[in-house]
């Protein structure tokens, strides 16, 4: 009974480290040319606690063995880049915003963590960096060679001083910013058809513009 217990408590503590040694990538991720030290890796997971500081500091010198963080100067730590190639494909996009993209002559899909897969939308033809060494094909969205489509359909919800439409398609994973100017005379609670009009910046909403009303729904 107690070898039993030991090796449940065992196998916590194992998947508390894997985990724990995501999170500490995703940080490096996120700051790809920034040396870090443990302690603002741990500010950077809003990690306060001393017992698992440490344990951080220990996983980044594992993660410097494992050739994933290499060495920076004293204490500070720096993503090990790893050789990208470049290749095109069609993806698809969870409601989570995960990606998976498609790619004719590769076996298995590319996985597109989520806040990786760009300005693309469900069906693009997209250019993805495919990162290389690793167990399954991962990547990144860097531009989208051409659109599935270019009109939506969905329903505007509109408040005083802002506009949405909501798409009526769950593969579409965003919602549309419809300026002012662009509504052309819809109105709160319609079905509408818009066209995409832009969507520069990734982490805001695509711009669209009402081309047709459809009525209410239903």
């Amino acid at each position: 009974m107690k070898r039993k217990k030991y090796k449940k408590a065992a196998n916590k503590a194992n998947k508390f480290k894997r985990n724990l040694r995501k999170e500490i990538l995703s940080v490096f991720e996120l700051h790809p040319k920034k040396p870090l030290n443990y302690k603002q890796v741990a500010a950077e997971m809003g990690i306060g606690d001393p017992g698992i500081r440490k344990l951080i500091e220990a996983l980044l010198s594992e993660l410097v063995q494992q050739e994933k963080l290499k060495l920076e100067g004293h204490g500070k730590y720096l993503l090990q880049q790893i050789p990208e190639t470049l290749v095109e494909g069609t993806i698809q996009i969870t409601k989570f915003g995960r990606g998976f993209v498609l790619v004719d002559d590769m076996e298995h899909d590319i996985l597109i963590p989520r806040g990786y897969t760009g300005n693309s939308l469900w069906g693009d033809t997209v250019l993805v960096k495919l990162k290389s060494g690793q167990r399954k094909p991962r990547g990144r969205v860097v531009s989208v060679a051409s659109r599935s489509r270019e009109q939506f359909v969905g329903v505007l919800q509109k408040s005083k001083n802002l506009a949405f439409v909501i798409p009526s398609d769950p593969k579409i994973h965003v919602d549309f910013f419809i300026p002012n100017e662009e509504l052309n005379g819809a109105k709160d609670g319609d079905k509408v058809i818009i066209d995409l009009l832009a969507w520069d910046n990734p982490k805001d909403s695509p711009v669209g513009s009402i081309a047709k009303v459809l009525g209410k729904p239903g």
